[in-house]
């Protein structure tokens, strides 16, 4: 939180804010100064001149770095489908780390939908900041039905914590290392994940991708090389597992007296929704060199619900 806010006499107006603190200030002559609120054991420095340091940002000897908070609140009652998001400005601007929130609600005080970091890269001529996917977990979006087996399903280990099951009914995919495994059992209607210790989890709506601890996930494409040659998978998949969630999967699917669905989690930065929101807001690390800053810009469309008109 910045502590310390500048007031300009000419334009009759607050016009920054700064993250030093002061405990004095004085005007001297056309020189202003000023006196550290909390002094330093090694601090030589009785007052410090402002306006005459040739290092940008830079208070007292401490370095810091410039800043921009901007909200993008066109139509706030518009449901939108944000897309892209890019800074017209100097050269020196890329790679600037920024965040980007969004929220479904205008709601005071509700949680914000997604925050993510990311650098601004060049594109063409235009700078463009990174739009994350929605982390979120969303039916037959990022979570995705694979197919069924049942008790006589063939569970094969096939070595370095790698299992087949086969005789899966279904279309059957492929999937990224990233990707984990959930499953209905007994003929229920809500995914359940396996915890690498072996305990059951529920997967509920909307949980965040982070946040879901599997012990099935899908191998790299280095796990398997020579691995689909072996004959020992037809139509299933092949899945990385610890030996307690494997013990668990084993023991439930022969209680089980239905079939038992298998999902796949996909990582939503791959192939996940929009983010989607009333407004957003971005927060852009501008360091310290000098900088030109003529505008952003976000690029959206409204969602089919849309109900502003």
């Amino acid at each position: 939180m910045k502590k310390t806010i500048g007031f300009n006499n000419k334009k009759n107006m607050w016009t920054s804010k700064y993250d030093y603190e002061s405990s004095n200030y004085a005007s001297l002559d056309k020189q202003f100064f000023s006196c550290r609120k909390t002094v330093k054991a090694a601090d030589d420095v009785v007052c410090w001149e402002h306006n005459k340091n040739s290092v940008n940002n830079n208070f007292y000897g401490d370095q810091y770095s410039s800043a921009i908070a901007v909200s993008f609140n066109d139509n706030p009652s518009q449901n939108k489908i944000y897309k892209t998001f890019s800074v017209e400005g100097t050269d020196n601007l890329q790679g600037s780390l920024h965040t980007f929130t969004t929220s479904e609600t205008l709601q005071p005080g509700k949680s914000p939908q997604s925050v993510t970091v990311g650098s601004l890269s060049n594109k063409g001529g235009i700078l463009y900041g990174h739009m994350p996917r929605d982390n979120r977990v969303k039916a037959n979006v990022n979570l995705k039905f694979v197919g069924a087996t049942s008790g006589s399903t063939l569970l094969v280990a096939l070595g370095g914590g790698l299992y087949a099951i086969d005789g899966i009914e279904g279309n059957v995919s492929s999937f990224g290392g990233t990707t984990k495994f959930a499953f209905v059992f007994n003929g229920g209607t809500e995914p359940t994940v396996i915890s690498p210790t072996g305990s059951f989890a529920a997967l509920p709506s909307g949980i965040d991708f982070l946040q879901i601890s599997s012990g099935f996930t899908a191998p790299s494409e280095a796990q398997v090389q020579g691995v689909l040659d072996t004959g020992l998978v037809e139509n299933g998949i092949v899945v990385s597992a610890t030996a307690d969630a494997i013990t668990t999967f084993q023991s439930a699917l022969q209680n089980s007296g239905t079939l038992v669905s298998i999902f796949a989690i996909t990582d939503p930065q791959l192939n996940g929704d929009f983010l989607r929101g009333q407004y957003a807001e971005s927060v852009i690390n501008l360091g310290s060199d000098n900088f030109e800053l003529y505008s952003l810009n976000l690029n959206y469309e409204p969602t089919d619900l849309d109900h502003s008109k």
